[in-house]
């Protein structure tokens, strides 16, 4: 008999003070789930069961440069579970990083291959007064900010919490995001 397959998912966490002010809202309304995992956005919810080269050299296959994006309002994912999430906007290059992850150039990676840019911050709305949350959303958590990423975590799940195995930091001197000579700062946003 075969032991199990680990749960594994890889992601970009948001970092700095912009990571830290999600985490504190997520925190606040559904700390099962935010104890679980960082404020991210998922580029692969099914990595394959496949050596850490291939996966590391598939994803710098996609991701040739930082990618920038913008966080704005929380809305309902249009779902089973309904969840509330960060939108995530302005993703012409996350797209095209994600056609290059899933082109099995190095190896193929497995589930879903299209769904909305999000970052969950209430796992199972469906279960909640949904639009109690968007409103306190809407003044507790009203992000307009640009967002560099620029480093992709493959994450297991060991123990209810999931923990690096591998991160990769991209290539900052290849960013130019929307032709800005933007730099981030410490705080995860571009100034």
């Amino acid at each position: 008999m075969q032991p199990p397959v680990p749960r594994r998912v890889l992601v970009a966490v948001v970092p700095g003070d912009l990571g830290a002010q999600i985490q504190a809202w997520r925190e606040r309304y559904d700390a099962r789930h935010a104890a679980r995992l960082p404020p991210h956005l998922t580029l692969c919810y099914r990595p394959p069961d496949a050596p850490l080269a291939a996966i590391e050299a598939q994803v710098r296959h996609a991701f040739r440069a930082p990618v920038a994006v913008r966080l704005g309002a929380v809305f309902v994912l249009d779902h089973r579970e309904a969840p509330l999430a960060v939108s995530v906007h302005d993703t012409d290059s996350l797209e095209l990083a994600r056609r290059r992850l899933f082109d099995g150039t190095h190896t193929q990676m497995g589930g879903r291959h299209e769904w909305p840019w999000h970052i969950t911050c209430i796992r199972y709305g469906y279960k909640r007064d949904r639009d109690d949350l968007l409103s306190t959303a809407a003044t507790e958590l009203a992000l307009d900010t640009r967002w560099l990423i620029d480093r992709i975590s493959y994450l297991e799940l060991r123990d209810g919490r999931y923990q690096p195995l591998a991160e990769w930091d991209l290539d900052l001197s290849l960013a130019d995001p929307a032709g800005e000579s933007s730099v981030r700062g410490r705080d995860g946003r571009l100034d």
